[in-house]
């Protein structure tokens, strides 16, 4: 194993990185310029080889031809034993760049032979790692990626052997299923290294550590590829050769799709952010007035009247939590969250103020209103305002507990807010004028897209895409109904289609089960009755 010898700037950081022993049989070998060219010929030669990059970080949105982040390394094998890991972009403390860091001059034309020879390549979500090699330089790709015989996937190949497989990682899977616990990269950093920067830049790839986790990367893919291809493409039984060719070729649509984002009109979400605080107010006076009139007293927090009054939710760019928040500190600082207890006849002492935005609070509140049926939750015994705890309730009291209806009238108007409004605001890219919704098909079983939050320090959107609430729900606040509208076109020239695949999955079970009553149903007019021939059975 080519090695760094000296090791006294990573242990004077106090980390203690061991290396794990699967690792010493292991080849692990750390590019230089004098041997990358044996090295890209060694994977040229194997014909199949594993490709993992190394970045600053994980935006991969493309701006001027060149992604957020930036490469920072390479990891390669050509075989499962033999790992590299090739330098390019390390930096040191004061910007300087390290000694060992291979100059682009002279990695690129032998990485470019790499990917233009007839050798495949195999990524471990690819979908992530082709953007960065497409938009790598801002002058063009490194490698075709559209062309799927050019390259495989193992997180392709560990969905398709399991869709219900929850984890997917490369570090679990290589744990798992190869019986090889890899290093996390939280671990190449100082203890106090703050874990939402884990730039590998920042790393000497002279230090073991570092070779060790960049080589593993390459190994443990291809590994898990030669055990995966067997157990997916080379089954005899359940054989997924056209579906995983389908899925490569459904990956690249997805990074296109990605690439291109959801254009967001700023100018409408602005507008329901102020219409929705403008509601929020209004179902905040309406709630505690009928509180007020039922408990006999009044209970609204100091902040909340404050918030009413000195019209601090008028602010549509920061979010309502921290307007609220704002609100809260003003009124600590001015003396007047200073609440005393209430005393009801029965002797029983009850708070003097209830935040009916606090879970627990508003438990409290409701137990002194003596609401029929309130559930308790397991661990802590308190009141359930979950929001099926709650609905059940509204359903069953509402009539004679009004102010329940305005409760949940106020949940969905904060969730409104701060689940979909607030994140359209801030996540939409200024200077692109959309916002990134990462497409994952390889998570839900039944083969749809999800759509999971992302952190938009990533590129990515807190926005929940996927659960934009039906518009036809009448009785939902206005601002939640009219959420469509924020999504928008390009420019003039662009258009919006709906396309909705209605009734595909019965379709499918009419035709592969040959139910007759489904049959019928699908040759049947719903409004008149009428029976419509169903043809020669071919079309």
């Amino acid at each position: 194993m080519e090695q760094a010898m000296d090791l006294g700037a990573f242990f004077d950081t106090k980390r203690k990185v061991e290396q794990k022993p699967w690792m010493e049989k292991c080849v692990m070998v750390l590019a230089t310029a004098g041997n990358l060219k044996t090295l890209i010929d060694k994977c040229i030669a194997s014909g199949l080889y594993a490709l993992d990059l190394e970045t600053t970080g994980l935006n991969n949105r493309v701006y001027n031809g060149r992604t957020k982040d930036r490469i920072v390394g390479v990891c390669l094998s050509p075989d499962g034993v033999e790992g590299y890991y090739i330098p390019l972009q390390h930096k040191k403390d004061d910007g300087t760049p390290y000694a060992a860091n291979i100059p682009m001059s002279v990695f690129e034309p032998e990485f470019m032979r790499l990917l233009d020879s007839d050798a495949r390549a195999i990524f471990h979500n690819g979908k992530f790692d082709q953007e960065f090699l497409e938009f790598a330089t801002g002058t063009g790709s490194w490698g075709n990626w559209d062309d799927t015989n050019r390259w495989e996937d193992t997180l392709i190949l560990a969905y398709l052997r399991n869709t219900r497989e929850r984890r997917k990682g490369l570090k679990y899977l290589s744990e798992k299923d190869l019986d090889k616990e890899m290093i996390e990269l939280h671990e190449l950093f100082p203890p106090d290294h703050p874990k939402s920067n884990l730039d590998f830049s920042l790393l000497d790839p002279t230090e073991l550590p570092v070779l060790w986790y960049g080589a593993s990367d390459g190994i443990c893919t291809w590994l898990l590829y030669d055990l995966l291809s067997k157990q997916v493409l080379e089954h005899k039984l359940h054989n997924q050769k056209f579906i995983y060719g389908l899925e490569k070729k459904n990956s690249v649509a997805t990074r296109w799709m990605e690439r291109n984002g959801i254009p967001i009109d700023l100018v409408k979400v602005k507008e329901l952010i102020t219409l929705g605080q403008r509601e929020l107010v209004e179902a905040l006076i309406y709630t505690y007035s009928e509180l007020n009139n039922f408990l006999g007293r009044k209970v609204t927090p100091p902040y909340i009247k404050h918030a009413i009054t000195k019209r601090v939710l008028d602010d549509p760019t920061k979010p309502i939590k921290e307007q609220l928040d704002a609100a809260k500190v003003y009124c600590h600082q001015a003396g007047l969250d200073r609440v005393g207890v209430h005393t009801d006849t029965a002797g029983k002492e009850w708070p003097g103020v209830y935040d009916i935005l606090s879970a627990k609070q508003l438990g409290q509140a409701l137990l002194e209103c003596s609401v029929p049926d309130l559930p308790l939750t397991e661990k802590s015994k308190q009141v359930d305002t979950s929001r099926a705890a709650l609905e059940a309730v509204t359903e069953k009291w509402g009539s004679q507990y009004p102010f329940l209806l305005r409760i949940r009238r106020v949940r969905e108007l904060l969730k409104a807010l701060s689940t979909y409004l607030q994140p359209l605001w801030n996540d939409t890219d200024r200077t692109l004028g959309n916002i990134k919704v990462n497409f994952v098909g390889t998570k839900v079983d039944t083969g749809r897209f999800s759509t999971p939050s992302g952190k938009p320090e990533f590129g990515g959107t807190t926005f929940f895409l996927q659960g934009i609430p039906a518009p036809y729900v009448k009785d939902r606040p206005e601002c939640m109904l009219r959420l469509r509208e924020c999504i928008t076109v390009g420019d003039d020239e662009e258009f919006l289609v709906a396309i909705d695949y209605s009734g595909v999955e019965l379709r499918l079970g009419t035709n592969l089960s040959g139910e007759p009553l489904w049959e019928k149903e699908y040759f049947r007019c719903s409004d008149c009755d009428q029976q419509f021939p169903k043809g020669d059975g071919s079309s």
